[in-house]
């Protein structure tokens, strides 16, 4: 019988990304399993885990105003945001952002000028 807590506990694939709010104490983390994952640093509990993708996450970056956005071999970018849902904070898709023709890989934010880039396996960066 199989351990209904695992997915809580880790991923079942290749973890791709991580990225740590430190203000709220947060670790991010995507993975080729197609999900996210948020970690409350002081005692490692998976308090989400979020099937985001049809495919595998590939990058996650904690950004402005409380946003986090991830990117996936599906070709598309989405903006999430921490809310109070009810009694639980969770994690609440804002909107997609990018969809495109290629896969995105890689993500980075600017906080200063609320920027946030999109390499993709096509070789280009979008922001």
């Amino acid at each position: 019988m199989k351990n209904r807590n695992v997915p809580w506990i880790k991923h079942f694939d290749a973890v791709s990304c991580l990225s740590v709010d430190v203000n709220q104490g947060l670790l991010y983390s995507g993975s080729w399993d197609k999900t996210l994952k948020f970690w409350r640093i002081s005692d490692s509990k998976c308090l989400e885990s979020i099937t985001a993708y049809d495919d595998a996450v590939n990058s996650v970056v904690v950004a402005f105003d409380g946003l986090v956005f991830t990117s996936s071999a599906d070709r598309t970018v989405k903006a999430w945001r921490r809310e109070l849902v009810g009694k639980n904070t969770k994690h609440v898709l804002v909107e997609m952002l990018l969809k495109q023709e290629n896969a995105i890989t890689s993500l980075a934010v600017n906080p200063i000028v609320a920027v946030l880039y999109a390499g993709s396996s096509d070789g280009l960066v979008n922001f």
